[in-house]
């Protein structure tokens, strides 16, 4: 009998269908954070070109080539900024150093302007003095006839934000310093050896050289700028009580003081370095940058690690940029207020832009206390100077505040920078005493502490004091 072979049964195909929804799902997860980068950085663009249209209807010139290009330098011989970079070539055959010596202990006679310096300070001056080359002091004390001055900017070379330009790679900074420096030192140095109008004069060269550098487009300059307007308002209230200056020669150290006040570095310091910001951003962009040097060159924390990681993802980074431009485009206009109004302008952006990214932390620029605090530094020493000019007219201090703006010695009484009240006028025993709240913003009775280097000294006020002439130099 004859069988027939069983019909074999197909063997079933396994289905792909997981593979396939396997695949999808990978493919979703690639897709989705790829299609955001490239969505978010389409509607960056997008959002960018809005943002430029509405600076460049307000502010045509504020991208760094452009706003250099409109700081042009006087010429070379009336240029104050020519005669400090000529003196500091000179500075660097003959250094005016002091050791690291300079020394303000607590019992240190320099925190009581009327008084004479230490042995110590003295010797220290003596020496620097004698070792220095005559020609230097001579071509630094020009400048008291240079009020008008600007270093010279070169738009292709653009900084790095904020402390980038503190950095020895910027010569202007240096020479600037070191010439402030020697002209401050002597002054005292003047003054304590009897040469009062002298030391006034050097005053006046110290007020140009600061003033050389009120268009320094980056906040961190004008950070150092109001540090030396601070310093220079202690060394002027040094000098007055030390003996007395003639009427011409006060009034010149008041005018100086008033221009600088009237030139206020927030609003030029912001907007360079929304500037210097943005063409950061632009070549972090273009990949001509990394944020490895960036945080580098800002003197930030993390170091190369986190500039590895914020490379290997730029975009999401890049991304928050329009952010901050419009948190630097509220804050510059800002900063042209005064006083409470700025106080609050600037109190309502923080409450507006409370978000801050890496790239913000980055880049953005804080306002320092320290520009308050030279206002108020300059506005009390105005004051002072007008006091002691009417005293030398009439013999005798003058009542009140008011008196000076009767006599005509100041357009006007001028303001607290942090609480919008007048300043205060206190006589004493030895004289009067011009102040206002210093950086705790509470009125301590015009109680003064002048140690150099701590502007953020709580419980004393700012002021400028002014003594009897008998008390002068004792």
């Amino acid at each position: 009998m004859q069988t027939t072979a069983p019909t074999p049964v197909p063997t079933r195909r396994k289905s792909r269908r997981r593979w396939y929804l396997f695949g999808g799902f990978l493919l979703f997860l690639v897709a989705t954070p790829t299609a955001y980068y490239f969505f978010a950085g389409w509607s960056a663009d997008r959002e960018m070109d809005a943002i430029y249209r509405e600076m460049d209807a307000v502010d045509p010139n504020w991208r760094w080539a452009d706003l250099v290009a409109q700081l042009k330098p006087p010429p070379d011989d009336v240029n104050s900024a020519v005669q400090i970079t000529k003196v500091y070539e000179l500075l660097k055959k003959t250094p005016f150093n002091l050791n690291a010596k300079w020394l303000i202990p607590p019992n240190e006679p320099m925190r009581y302007p009327s008084a004479k310096l230490t042995p110590e300070n003295a010797e220290l001056l003596r020496s620097a003095f004698g070792r220095l080359d005559p020609t230097v002091l001579e071509e630094a004390r020009r400048l008291k006839d240079l009020p008008e001055g600007r270093f010279l900017l070169d738009p292709n070379q653009i900084p790095l934000p904020a402390h980038a330009l503190s950095r020895a790679r910027v010569p202007a900074i240096m020479s600037w310093s070191d010439v402030i420096e020697l002209l401050d030192k002597d002054a005292i140095w003047r003054a304590e050896n009897g040469d009062i109008e002298g030391a006034a004069e050097s005053c006046q060269a110290l007020l140009n050289a600061i003033h050389a550098f009120k268009d320094w487009p980056v906040r961190w300059g004008q950070f150092l700028r109001t540090i030396r307007q601070i310093y220079t308002a202690t060394t002027i209230e040094r000098i007055v009580a030390q003996g007395e200056i003639n009427e011409p020669t006060l009034r010149k150290l008041q005018a100086l003081l008033e221009q600088e006040i009237a030139d206020d570095g927030m609003y030029i310091g912001l907007r360079g370095e929304r500037a210097a910001a943005h063409h950061t951003y632009l070549r972090l962009r273009a990949g001509e940058l990394s944020f490895t040097e960036v945080i580098d060159g800002m003197g930030g924390t993390g170091g190369p690690t986190l500039g590895r990681l914020l490379n290997a993802v730029p975009g999401a980074v890049l991304n928050e940029y329009p952010d901050f431009l419009r948190t630097m485009n509220e804050k510059v206009p800002a900063a042209k207020l005064r006083d409470a109004e700025r106080d609050a302008a600037f109190q309502n952006i923080r409450l507006k832009f409370p978000r801050h990214g890496i790239l913000t932390n980055m880049l953005r620029s804080n306002i320092s206390d320290a520009t308050r605090q030279a206002e108020a530094s300059m506005r009390c020493a105005v004051v002072g100077l007008a006091a002691e000019r009417f005293r030398l007219k009439h013999d005798f201090w003058p009542a009140s505040l008011d008196e000076l703006v009767k006599a005509g010695f100041v357009k006007e009484i001028p303001t607290d920078p942090s609480d919008g009240q007048h300043l205060r006028w206190k006589p004493t025993p030895t004289g009067v005493i011009i102040y206002c709240p210093g950086y705790d913003k509470v009125d301590h009775g015009g109680k003064l502490d002048r140690s150099f280097g701590n502007i953020y000294m709580r419980g004393v006020d700012i002021g400028f004091e002014l003594w009897e002439p008998r008390h002068r130099q004792s």
